[in-house]
């Protein structure tokens, strides 16, 4: 193994080392947002939006047991990389639906405090 592919494994490793924070604060403004606005969009989207950004989180969850996992076994970076950025390209997605879907038109008050929130939580 050379070096290049040495440091590879290791920028990898830090990416599933440090996303499970990430992962905390995206639960906690998912809850945020979703108090923020539940009277003024209607619940099924609401509620359709949160599931659906709780089962990204638990897949990437899911992911991060799976990768410390195999750090025992055989492991291949760039398998575990595109997984990865795979959850974050979901994680983006769920949030982008938010802004897209959930900002209550007549409240510019709701919408800025929605998308501070969104600004805030990584993907």
């Amino acid at each position: 193994m050379n070096i290049a592919d040495q440091v590879f494994d290791e920028q990898v490793a830090i990416l599933y080392r440090n996303s499970s924070l990430g992962l905390v604060t995206t639960l906690v403004g998912a809850l945020l947002v979703a108090v923020l606005i539940y009277d003024t969009v209607p619940v099924a989207w609401l509620g359709g939006w949160f599931a659906g950004t709780c089962v990204v989180v638990i897949a990437r969850g899911w992911l991060i047991v799976r990768y410390r996992r195999a750090l025992a076994q055989s492991l291949a970076s760039t398998k575990w990389f595109t997984y990865f950025c795979c959850g974050v390209v979901a994680g983006g997605v769920s949030w982008g639906l938010c802004a897209a879907l959930l900002l209550p038109a007549e409240h510019q008050d709701l919408q800025f405090a929605v998308l501070a929130v969104i600004a805030v939580v990584p993907a």
